[in-house]
This record gives structure tokens, sequence and C-alpha cells, in this order.
């Protein structure tokens, strides 16, 4: 029989007592141990590395505690990684199903993940953070309709340009929203304007003109009493129908108030005037002649006996005439009556 050495070691053996046995043979064995065979130490501090150690395991807890594995390789200690205090269990379920044992395994250690392994009912609940989240990945359709709460949107982010054409109404505007600034100039038309709602303290000083008065805006109950100047009054434009039927034109208001040039033409009429209303100053030169003048209208009372001459010359009509002529006349002449002076 011959010595063999052993495959995993490299050691070599002897099937029977006569087989030959040389000193190189049992040191090449030591070596092989020396290289191959690991050590292992237990003490609670780990030795120095070096040659000594080189192949040996170091745990650093002596008890049930947590402990740190490590392997020195004749230079240096690494550590493997940390070792729990319960006993490891078989995983358990299917293949690839979720195990419950809290096994040990190195720091860097992964398990690929097949495509689409993972589903809704894999991930705990609450554990999907926005650091999990890539950039632009929550998209339209990953939403679920009225789902986007107030509370949800950042405070300025909808801008003009997220907001459609007609979206906002009356219900979308809080009180007071919209502002001067609002609105583009000239855009407030009569349409949207409600009943009653421009008030006096709501226009400026002069800023009501011509333009801005519709047709008959302005009516009687809108003039403040004595506002309608002599200035205000078209020429000819006070006729017989802008006069009230009661006798309101008298001479003084005629002279103080309107103008000539302000009444139209036969507009003051004579159940116009007031009783005594025309008196010496409203009557023209040469205005009043026989035709003027009523029947018996003229009694002693009216008349200026101091300055009336009651007789002609012998040109004059006759009756109702003083005649006067120089020569005395005959005694006796009918229908003469003669006053010496």
């Amino acid at each position: 029989m011959t010595a063999s050495s052993s495959t995993r070691l490299g050691i070599y053996t002897w099937t029977a007592g006569t087989d030959a046995f040389t000193r190189s043979q049992m040191t090449d064995s030591m070596s092989a141990l020396e290289s191959k065979v690991a050590g292992f130490d237990q003490t609670g501090t780990r030795p120095t590395a070096g040659a000594g150690y080189q192949g040996f395991f170091h745990y650093s807890s002596t008890d049930s505690s947590v402990g740190v594995l490590s392997y020195c390789n004749g230079t240096a200690w690494f550590n493997i990684g940390t070792f729990g205090a319960s006993t490891p269990t078989a995983l358990t379920g299917a293949t690839g199903a979720v195990g419950t044992a809290a096994t040990y395994s190195r720091s860097d250690h992964r398990h690929a993940l097949a495509s689409n392994s993972v589903i809704t009912a894999t991930i705990t609940d609450a554990n999907v953070t926005t650091a999990k989240i890539a950039d632009t990945a929550i998209t339209t359709a990953k939403i679920t309709d009225a789902n986007v709460t107030t509370a949800k949107i950042a405070a300025d982010a909808v801008t003009q340009a997220k907001i459609a054409d007609d979206a906002v109404g009356a219900d979308q505007l809080a009180g007071s929203a919209v502002v001067t600034a609002s609105i583009v100039d000239a855009n407030v038309t009569t349409a949207k304007i409600a009943a009653d709602a421009v008030t006096q303290a709501k226009i400026a000083d002069d800023a009501v003109g011509a333009d801005q008065l519709a047709a008959s805006a302005v009516v009687t109950a809108s003039i403040v009493n004595d506002a309608v100047t002599q200035a205000k009054i078209g020429n000819d434009a006070v006729g017989a129908d802008q006069l009230a039927a009661s006798a309101v034109v008298t001479g003084s208001i005629v002279n103080a108030n309107v103008t000539s040039d302000k009444i139209a033409d036969g507009a003051i009429t004579n159940a116009k005037m007031a009783n005594d209303a025309i008196d010496t100053a409203q009557l023209a030169d040469d205005a009043v002649d026989a035709d003027r003048i009523a029947t018996d209208a003229v009694t002693d009372d009216a008349l200026d006996l101091d300055a009336i001459s009651v007789y002609r010359n012998s040109s004059g009509k006759d009756g109702y005439k003083i005649y006067i002529q120089s020569s005395e006349p005959a005694h006796g002449a009918a229908g003469n009556l003669w006053f010496q002076t």
C-alpha cells in the first residue's frame, strides 16, 4: 500500500501500518493544516492582528448578547457583520415568500428583485415616503379624481397658466376680490353695474360729463333748486309749454333771470302772465295804442287833469272842443261858447 493525500486539506494518510512514511510527508501535512484550517477565538477582546492569527475568526461576545464577527488575514482584522442574539430559524413558506427568521448575513448582502415582484400587499402601510418617489413619477393617471384637495396644493402654486378659460365664476371669487387694479380700463359697462349701485359717494367731483349722461337722464327731481341759471338755458329754449299754466311770469322774473333770447317767440301768452305783472318798465315807447285800451278803461281817476289841454285850433275836429279865436264871435252864433281871456 502507499500513502495518499486528502482531497480537501491535502494531508497525507496511510491505509496500512506497513506503508512507507517520510518526514517530508509529515511536514507537508502540517503546512496544509496551517494554511487551510481556520482558527476561532471568542474572547471579549479581539487580539492584535498578525501572522499568528491568519485565518482566524473572532466573535466579540461570550454570552447571548449581540456580537461582532471578524476575520484576520494575518495583517488586519475585517468585520464581517453583526450577529443577533437569537438563533436563526429556517426560511418558511414558498420560494420567494417573506420569511420570519432573523438570519445573519453580510452587511452588504442583497437579493435582486424580479421585475414586478413588489406588489401593494408587499409594502407596509405608510412606508412609501417622499424620498422613495422619483421626480415627475406621479402622473395624472395615478391620482384619483377629486383627490387633489386644497390642503395638497402649495401656497401660490396655482398660476394663471393652470386656470382654464372661464373657470373662475362668481362663487370662486372671495368677497372684495375684484379690486380696481384687476379691471381692464373701459371694461365696466352699463350692463355690469347693478341698479342703484352707483351712489353719489362713488362719483368723483366733475367726473360726470355730457357723454356719461343718457338721454333724458336729468329729470326735474335731479336738479337742485335755483341750479338752472340763465347760462344753462339755451336761446329760444323756453316756449309756451315750458311755462306753467298759472300766471307765473312777472316783470321781475323776466328781467332778473330769463333774458329775451332764452324765451321763444310767442312763448309768453296772456295765461302765463301774472296779474299786475307788466308795469311801465316792461312797455316799449308807443307800444300802447287805441286798440290796446279797452272801452271805458281810462276814467277820470286815470287822467292827470293838470296835464290835459282840451282845446284845438280851427283845424281840429268839431265837437268836444274849446274853439279859440282872436276876435269876438257874433252875438247869438249857434254852437259857440266863447271865454274871454
